[in-house]
C-alpha cells in the first residue's frame, strides 16, 4: 500500500506530482491535475490577467499580468501578484509615459 502522497498502479507506487483532480497555477498557466495525481494538463493560459490559486481551484483574475506596466497620469503603474495595478510612480524625462 502506498503513502498518502503516492499513486499506485499495478503494484508500482510513484509520488504524486500534484493534488488529484484539483486546479493550480504554474506560471501563467491554469493547470488541472489528473484524478490520480500523476500528471497535469494546461486548462488555459492567462493573458493580461494573473493566475491565482484558491483552496482547490485556480483561475485567471485581475486586470493585468504580474510585472506588466502601463501609463497613468504621466506615471508608470506595475501589476502585482494579484493582477492589480499599484500606484503610479513619477515619470522621468526619459519615461515612455511622459506627456501621455
Amino acid at each position: 500500500m502506498g503513502k498518502a502522497n503516492e499513486t499506485c498502479d499495478t503494484g508500482v507506487c510513484k509520488a504524486q506530482v500534484c493534488t488529484p483532480s484539483q486546479g493550480f497555477c504554474q506560471g501563467q498557466d491554469v493547470k488541472t491535475c489528473s484524478a490520480n495525481g500523476s500528471s497535469s494538463s494546461v486548462a488555459k493560459t492567462c493573458t493580461n490577467q494573473t493566475c491565482i490559486a484558491a483552496a482547490s481551484a485556480a483561475d485567471c483574475k485581475g486586470v493585468c499580468a504580474p510585472g506588466q506596466q502601463d501609463c497613468s497620469s504621466n506615471g508608470v503603474r506595475t501589476c502585482d501578484a494579484n493582477g492589480q495595478y499599484g500606484a503610479a510612480s513619477r515619470a522621468t524625462a526619459t519615461s515612455a509615459c511622459m506627456g501621455r
